[in-house]
């Protein structure tokens, strides 16, 4: 099974880029990592994490043990 991740997953575009990837490849598990700042908005992707392949992890991209 294919994974993917996707940073900055709950933005405006991250969100809209994951609902295209989520089309695109359908059996993949997607990973949406977002930092949850001022730019992200969990109403932006509460219809995709429905999927149960889909997940958002909050978290910074910097931080090695985490990615």
């Amino acid at each position: 099974m294919r994974r993917i991740l996707i940073t900055g997953g709950a933005g405006f575009i991250g969100s809209f880029v994951a609902e295209h990837i989520a089309a695109r490849y359908p059996d993949a598990r997607i990973i949406l990592l977002d930092k949850m700042t001022y730019a992200a908005d969990i109403a932006n992707v509460e219809a995709i994490l429905s999927r149960d392949r889909v997940r958002l992890v909050v978290g910074d991209i910097t931080d090695f043990a985490l990615c």
